[in-house]
């Protein structure tokens, strides 16, 4: 299957409209991700050798010109993938921190009151789905029992639940996920891709729930020790995601039950997290719907003169733009509002 090939393929001049159908007609574009006015004109091939060199020509190629033995890995850019369960499109995803030490708004949620009325304000601003967190995994946070991440967030997701809203738990926790499934939780968002707890990828498959597999090392109390890779950053990202879906299906999880998350800011310096957005699209030669997480996270203020995660929003904005032409992405954020005028604005423009 194409998402265990030893090559990925990054799709490059992608055009959009009239000159998209018309050079598709021609033979000299591929439709983007199943967009009929959305094409790319050139690809660039990542291979083992080619890893490290991120802006190499050597293995640029016209559509018209794609070797026969990269199409298989070329296949996936031109097709719509699986929905997993969501609106097709981008669709957003609003962070809902049921912990007191979360980066950017610990302690906002701890009142249930308080936490639903961000959730339904959330809702009525754009999001698509609301991801509940009960442990918060950012560098160096302490590692929570079972028991109090659930007397964290399921009062919560019951009350959403009940609303008929469909909900996401951020968790590492088989239990908690079991637990939280049977509640009627939609999505679970495993920042280990299901390999923190031995159970995990077992429960998921039982329920035969969605899944969004990250890319992490380490755990967030030791992930800023492995940020050194020996290839290019979104190159290891996309052999480690392959691994994992691999690993799922062998679990018994459908493909389409999988999306797939790069994991900006986990194990990664703000340099290697501006590289992996600077080629997100190659991510889409996997196969999979992507969830995009870059709301406030430090790689932001590395260049921005802001030390309050807050304070983030703008340069959260430009963060996820690289995500826009992927179509289907999911993009995990703090402020709705914010992101979904933008998104209206983008496709405002594109049509």
């Amino acid at each position: 299957m194409y998402y265990a090939e030893p090559h990925y393929v990054e799709p490059l001049g992608v055009i959009s409209g009239a000159e998209a159908i018309q050079l598709r007609q021609a033979g000299k574009a591929l439709p983007l991700f199943g967009k009929e006015a959305e094409a790319f004109t050139f690809v660039r091939v990542w291979d083992e050798a080619h890893s490290q060199q991120e802006n190499s020509s050597s293995l640029l190629y016209p559509v018209e010109g794609i070797p026969p033995q990269f199409m298989s890995s070329v296949t996936p850019l031109t097709v719509c993938p699986p929905m997993v369960g969501l609106g097709p499109g981008l669709q957003i995803m609003g962070i809902l921190n049921m912990t007191p030490d979360s980066f950017s708004d610990g302690s906002s949620y701890i009142k249930r009151e308080d936490a639903i009325k961000a959730a339904m304000d959330m809702v009525e601003q754009g999001a698509a789905i609301i991801d509940v967190g009960g442990e918060s995994t950012r560098p160096g946070a302490r590692e929570i029992s079972v028991q109090e991440e659930l007397e964290r967030i399921l009062p919560i997701i019951r009350y959403l639940v009940a609303q008929k809203i469909p909900i996401s738990v951020d968790t590492r926790h088989a239990e908690v996920m079991d637990i939280v499934l049977k509640e009627g939780v939609f999505l679970i968002n495993d920042v280990s891709g299901l390999t923190f707890d031995p159970q995990a990828a077992s429960v998921v498959a039982k329920h035969k729930a969605r899944v969004i597999l990250m890319h992490m090392r380490g755990t967030p109390q030791t992930m800023m020790n492995y940020t050194s890779y020996s290839c290019s950053p979104v190159y290891h990202v996309a052999q480690s995601l392959a691994l994992l879906v691999k690993k799922a299906l062998f679990s018994g999880i459908p493909k389409e039950n999988i999306m797939l998350d790069p994991g900006i800011g986990f194990a990664k310096t703000p340099q290697q997290d501006f590289s992996i957005l600077k080629h997100l699209s190659m991510l889409g030669s996997l196969g999979m719907r992507l969830v995009l997480g870059v709301s406030r996270k430090k790689f932001i203020g590395s260049v921005v003169p802001k030390t309050i995660a807050a304070e983030r929003d703008y340069g959260t904005l430009a963060a996820c733009f690289p995500a826009l032409s992927l179509q289907h992405t999911i993009l995990r954020v703090h402020n709705v509002r914010a992101l979904h005028q933008a998104v209206a604005v983008w496709r405002g423009m594109n049509g």
